[in-house]
């Protein structure tokens, strides 16, 4: 089922010059609004035939078909892995990861924003959460599930989302406050909580090691929230 929908999927033509100047290429994979710098990479530019946003390249997140191997320098993603599946589905998620890999060059920098479901857990459990407000954080555990696409198939959590990047041969992992990039899911807040499970990380070396590079100097590293 899932590769006849990528077939249904009709991949954009690449910018004619993304390669050809010394500019650094940022994508936002999942994005919609357009952010000064970055690439909006998105499954969809319409919704019930209405654009959505302004995406620039539409591919499935574990395909960047197109780009170079080490041609990225960053990698900005806010409420999408966990549209991707575990081992229990179509393995989408390590292969997303693995893909975001073979794309970023070294020193690259990845963030990766997800719902964090030990906090939701343990807010829908919580005695003092109203059921219209168990309604909500429902919807961000499992999606809005307002189209094909926006069902979440993984439940993510900290120790979980490390493996999965250890995995795909990322290094210097870090939990992290706001990234101070754009002002979305990321960042969300539910009865007053931080929600989100922001992640950075760097491609490893052949010696297991990270290659330090764009700097992230806007990001808040307090993961206190």
């Amino acid at each position: 089922r899932e590769r006849e929908r990528e077939r249904k999927i009709s991949y954009s033509p690449l910018p004619f010059d993304m390669f050809t100047n010394d500019k650094a290429i940022l994508l936002n994979i999942g994005g919609y609004k357009k952010e000064p710098g970055w690439i909006n990479v998105n499954i969809k530019a319409q919704s019930f035939g209405q654009a959505i946003g302004e995406v620039e390249v539409i591919r499935p997140m574990h395909d960047l078909q197109g780009f170079p191997n080490e041609t990225v320098s960053a990698i900005y993603s806010s409420h999408s892995l966990e549209h991707t599946s575990l081992v229990f589905g179509d393995d989408s998620l390590p292969a997303t990861l693995q893909e975001w890999r073979r794309v970023l060059m070294m020193g690259g920098l990845l963030m990766i924003s997800v719902p964090d479901l030990m906090k939701l857990a343990k807010l829908f459990i919580d005695p003092q959460i109203s059921n219209s407000g168990r309604h909500i954080l429902h919807r961000m555990i499992y999606g809005a599930q307002s189209d094909e696409y926006d069902f979440h198939k993984s439940g993510l959590y900290e120790e979980l989302l490390i493996a999965y990047l250890k995995h795909a041969n990322f290094c210097n992992i870090e939990r992290v406050g706001d990234f101070n990039i754009m002002k979305d899911t990321s960042t969300l807040r539910f009865e007053g909580h931080f929600i989100s499970l922001n992640m950075l990380a760097r491609p490893c070396n052949a010696h297991g090691i990270a290659t330090e590079g764009e700097d992230g100097h806007w990001v808040d590293h307090d993961a206190s929230p």
